[in-house]
């Protein structure tokens, strides 16, 4: 556990003992080893922040809500930690959601990238997305040892995006690797050309981004957050390019896919287009949880280029329909139906701009000075927002042209 920093106490006016305990939290903060736990404190610190600059001179209230805010944030930082003792990775967190069922989140600046998941049937475990690091995909082996589970004997890609399926390689040659037929088909055709073009575009965007991270650290807390993420994606690429070797899904299937165990079954389901050519979801029905790949992000800005929004609108509201209460995204905190909704949300706000921009004969130089509306303008990878209109802008031509 990181010390416990001593606060004296002082017997000074109520905003003074509210500046007291925001100093506290930002030093506690600085003291944390792990990149998760700075952002869950950085979490506390800023609200305390918004709190102070409210407009009110009841300086007491203000108090007791950080202390609760506090509470609350250190209760929860003492449970993740009790995690961490036993499973210790720069690159992600591992969260029991039931027994044997496992939520393997992306560490800020770490380089497993999307989230995971491990289920244990009873008799086998089945892995759902490989990361885009084969040494972190290695990882999750160390963790299935370490939770004493029952041996891997399938994984599951998601989606053809590399950071779903280049930790396949870590898999032993009997463990299956499972996807749709066009999700398939997609890597064979995507995955040697990109390769190719990270192994020379992210040397470039490394360097450039570890000279930014050595010369100075952005004050703003969001920014310094997607530094973080970018540097850890590029590190990933930098070390993993040269020793990819890609390997395919050899079982795949159109439609749904169940597969079943001495202690449960989950069942694999294909929506279709979304945000991806083909989005695969893994329902475990039975205990209300999915694994949703990228069909859903949360609190941040989701990458919505060669996606297909209105069919990603229709696949969220079949998923919200599923018979599940708790989701597992493929980039984000654990979640629920509610994140879900903000989803659907989130696409409809960049088409009604998208179409609007486009009836005023908007451009994309007109996207520049565009205010992100609440409540996306707290997520994560606010640059997406305006690169999503584009994509949108850019559908909305194309869509004339086939007309």
């Amino acid at each position: 556990m990181p010390k416990i920093i001593n606060c004296t106490k002082m017997y000074i006016t109520e905003r003074n003992r509210t500046n007291t305990i925001i100093l506290f939290i930002k030093k506690f903060r600085d003291d944390l080893n792990t990149c998760y736990e700075k952002i869950q404190l950085s979490y506390f610190y800023y609200f305390c922040v918004k709190l102070l600059k409210s407009k009110t001179n009841n300086y007491k209230s203000i108090t007791m809500k950080i202390i609760k805010l506090l509470i609350i944030c250190i209760a929860s930082l003492f449970i993740t930690q009790g995690w961490a003792q036993k499973i210790k990775s720069t690159n992600f967190e591992v969260l029991k959601m039931d027994e044997g069922i496992y939520a393997v989140i992306h560490k800020s600046g770490g380089h497993a990238i999307c989230n995971a998941g491990i289920v244990d049937l009873g008799d086998k475990t089945v892995i759902f997305d490989s990361f885009l690091s084969p040494f972190v995909a290695e990882e999750l082996l160390e963790v299935v040892e370490k939770l004493k589970l029952s041996p891997v004997k399938y994984v599951v890609n998601s989606h053809y995006h590399n950071d779903h399926i280049r930790g396949n390689q870590a898999f032993a040659d009997d463990v299956i690797i499972i996807s749709t037929r066009k999700t398939r088909n997609m890597i064979i055709k995507e995955e040697p050309g990109q390769i190719q073009k990270d192994s020379v575009y992210a040397k470039k965007e490394f360097a450039r981004l570890d000279s930014i991270k050595n010369i100075s650290k952005p004050r703003d807390f969001k920014k310094s957050r997607n530094l973080m993420e970018w540097y850890g994606y590029y590190e990933a690429l930098v070390q993993t390019t040269p020793i990819l070797k890609t390997r395919l899904p050899e079982v795949t299937f159109d439609h749904e896919m169940c597969i079943n165990g001495s202690k449960r079954s989950i069942k694999l389901r294909s929506f279709g287009k979304g945000h991806s050519i083909d989005d695969l979801v893994l329902l475990i029905q039975d205990d209300g949880i999915a694994f949703t790949g990228d069909l859903v992000f949360i609190n941040m800005h989701p990458y919505m280029t060669g996606g297909y929004p209105d069919q990603w609108i229709n696949n969220l509201n079949e998923l919200r329909h599923a018979g599940i209460k708790r989701i597992v995204p493929g980039h984000g905190p654990v979640g629920n139906l509610d994140n879900i909704d903000r989803m659907i949300q989130y696409i409809i706000v960049i088409e009604e701009q998208a179409v609007t921009m486009y009836r005023e004969g908007l451009t994309f130089e007109d996207i520049e000075p565009l205010t992100i509306p609440e409540p996306f303008n707290n997520w994560w990878f606010e640059e997406y927002y305006k690169m999503n209109i584009t994509f949108y802008l850019e559908k909305i031509a194309k869509d004339l042209e086939r007309q």
